[in-house]
């Protein structure tokens, strides 16, 4: 059985790795069915071809794997109860199933329809999934550093509309016809986490830095929707379980798709925390209809390999 504290030795004994993963809500309705739970939410009928064509691939693997479904927890009661400790444990083991899973055949590619949005290390791989005309497209991008082609690209190919943070660089707080920028980061776990894996990042001090939840952020600036959530900002993926359990707890209901780099180096996931709070993240993304896309592993930057 893999406990919490087994897994937290294992990716102390291994290498600073960073796992990028795309999640969507394209196969929710589908994959929810086969479980015989309730949907969240519709799919348009646009995509209910493709979805079709796909289910009957989840049915054949769910029977031959034997899928365990997992009951919510009550995350927005108590995201330490017992039922949420177990359906961490499980949303670990079940995300580590889906990876795995990605290198199997094509189906969710092929349905998904990839897209590289941005270039270069500002490049982040989304579902073709472009906002109907009368759709109001809204996202929020944390981390963007230097590089904010992938926000531009959103911005002119999709016309949507970009809350972009970041609290270790200046720009101005115009980048686009649709796009404003806030020297703000995401709330962390532990505040003396601020910074990253130093005392300081890219030259800036954590000290002083004005942060925000996700949750907050979205309240704010009164969205009702989110098209698109990116987050690259070193450890923030931790606390983003804990602030939508305590802020929002509906909070992934109203998300189209989520790119997000998990950072498992001992810089960020430092307490059996972190590790109850990723697992716990995994299994809201389940029990909100959000499915694993697309994921890549990759080596983090010198400075950040010295923790292990």
């Amino acid at each position: 059985m893999l406990t919490t504290q087994k897994l937290k030795s294992h990716i102390a004994t291994r290498k600073c790795r960073i796992i990028v993963l795309l999640l969507t809500a394209l196969f929710g309705v589908t994959l929810l069915h086969l479980t015989g739970r309730t949907p969240l939410r519709t799919t348009d009928s646009a995509s209910s071809q493709p979805v079709e064509e796909y289910q009957s691939r989840v049915v054949h693997q769910a029977v031959e794997e034997e899928v365990e479904v997992v009951a919510p927890c009550d995350w927005a009661k108590d995201d330490h109860s017992d039922e949420c400790q177990q359906a961490s444990r499980k949303g670990l083991v079940g995300m580590g199933v889906d990876i795995r899973k990605l290198g199997k055949g094509k189906a969710r590619y092929e349905v998904c329809g990839f897209k590289k949005v941005g270039t270069g290390w500002g490049a982040h791989d989304l579902c073709e999934r472009p906002p109907s005309p009368s759709e109001i497209c809204v996202f929020y991008s944390f981390g963007i550093d230097k590089d904010y082609s992938f926000d531009t690209t959103l911005d002119n190919d999709w016309h949507c509309h970009g809350v972009l943070l970041d609290p270790t660089i200046s720009h101005s707080s115009s980048l686009g016809p649709r796009l404003t920028f806030f020297k703000v980061g995401a709330t962390l776990l532990d505040a003396k986490d601020l910074g990253g894996a130093g005392a300081d990042m890219r030259g800036t001090t954590a000290e002083g830095w004005y942060v925000t939840s996700v949750p907050s952020l979205k309240k704010f600036l009164k969205h009702d929707k989110i098209k698109i959530l990116k987050m690259d900002c070193e450890g923030c993926e931790y606390a983003l379980p804990r602030d939508i359990a305590h802020e929002d707890p509906t909070f992934f209901s109203y998300l189209d798709q989520f790119a997000v780099e998990i950072h498992v180096s001992k810089a960020w996931i430092k307490t059996p925390e972190h590790v109850h709070y990723l697992g716990l993240l995994f299994h809201m993304l389940t029990a909100n209809n959000l499915r694993l896309m697309d994921a890549k592993m990759t080596a983090c930057g010198p400075q950040n390999e010295k923790p292990g």
